[in-house]
């Protein structure tokens, strides 16, 4: 699973939610060198959100 978690050599985004009853943890790391981690349903969902809208694809002009 450790191949799955963001490195600068492959930038990305990982969360993790294994039941529903147990909270979700998330990070990224981004091309451009900014990373962050999240613990919780919502501070998850926030941690995606800033992702797809300030890194990842949006880097590229594939994003918004």
């Amino acid at each position: 699973m450790t191949d799955l978690v963001p490195t600068l050599d492959s930038p990305g985004l990982h969360v993790v939610k294994p039941f529903s009853h147990v909270a979700a943890t998330g990070s990224y790391i981004c091309g451009c060198g900014d990373a962050a981690t999240a613990n919780g349903d919502a501070d998850v969902w926030a941690l995606v959100q800033d992702y797809a809208y300030f890194h990842g694809q949006a880097h590229t002009g594939e994003g918004r």
